[in-house]
């Protein structure tokens, strides 16, 4: 489980790409023929740096 204590607090989302870049995500997001997560138009996104995972499995909710 991915520790949220850095997180944003409008962030309700992280995942990684298929480059190894990590994004929190308002809302969430649904990953791209390209390997990279697609979000809605207007909804926030911001780039973080994590360990390296599999990135079609990285998606992963807020909880609590």
């Amino acid at each position: 489980m991915f520790d949220w204590a850095n997180a944003p607090k409008w962030a309700q989302w992280v995942a990684m790409d298929e480059s190894g870049n990590w994004y929190w995500y308002e809302c969430k997001p649904t990953l791209g023929s390209w390997g990279e997560w697609d979000h809605p138009t207007g909804t926030r996104f911001k780039a973080v740096k994590l360990d390296d995972v599999d990135y079609e499995n990285s998606l992963e909710a807020r909880r609590g």
